[in-house]
């Protein structure tokens, strides 16, 4: 019995790995293009999201996200509308 919930743990886990990232988020379809622009450009598969938000700034809606990649890495992105793509930096420790 013991050794059955093991490998019902173990096949969770692993399909817990294969979902797509998810966050909240009033309009999530922008999470959706920062993760295909960071896979892009960044090579880059988002494991999950530090923090994100949302705003208006002067009236243009702006966003932001911090990003941890499946390979340890951690990007900043943000993006003021009406612009197309986001501005993506590494994360570095001394600043994040």
């Amino acid at each position: 019995m013991r050794n059955l919930i093991g490998k019902f743990f173990l096949i969770v886990l692993g399909f817990s790995f294969s979902l797509p990232v998810l966050a909240q988020s009033t309009n999530p379809t922008w999470l959706q293009e920062l993760d295909a622009q960071l896979l892009t450009e960044k090579q880059c598969k988002p494991e999950f999201y530090v923090s994100i938000r949302e705003g208006k700034l002067g009236g243009r809606v702006y966003y932001e996200a911090r990003v941890q990649c499946r390979d340890g890495r951690r990007f900043d992105a943000n993006r003021l509308n009406p612009d197309l793509y986001f501005t993506i930096t590494p994360c570095a420790t001394t600043i994040c």
